[in-house]
């Protein structure tokens, strides 16, 4: 009875710290954080603290500064979890800039929200991959 006890805590204690231990981010550092600077851009766009314009050129950047991506094939994407989350998330960052483009041309409420909303989705990419 008593080595069973042991052997409960035993197993109990390697759980506990293997809960413990933290998570690595799926993405690359510069996908996240470029990512996490895009998403901070689209906020801004729609905080009405920088124009269409400004938000467009700074997009166009950081879309730019992961261009790597698209050397990844197919397989390479699907193999690998980071070259996936990467290509995921420069992605995301094309559709927001999409989307604040196709506002400064409608400029109507539906827009606006489809703005907020793939913000909101690359939120959740930068979140998952994190």
């Amino acid at each position: 009875m008593i080595r069973k006890n042991k052997l409960c805590v035993a197993i109990l204690s390697i759980c506990v710290m293997l809960s413990a231990c933290g998570h690595e981010p799926i993405a690359s550092t510069k996908a996240l954080t470029n990512a996490k600077n895009a998403a901070n851009i689209g906020q801004e766009y729609l905080d009405g603290s920088i124009s269409y314009h400004d938000a467009i050129v700074l997009l166009d950047d950081i879309y730019e500064n992961l261009d790597y991506v698209s050397n990844y094939t197919v397989d390479e994407r699907l193999e690998d979890k980071q070259k996936y989350a990467d290509d995921d998330l420069h992605a995301y960052i094309l559709i927001l800039q999409s989307s604040i483009n196709s506002d400064a041309w409608h400029g109507d409420v539906d827009s606006f929200n489809k703005v907020q909303d793939n913000l909101d989705k690359l939120n959740k990419l930068i979140k998952k991959y994190d």
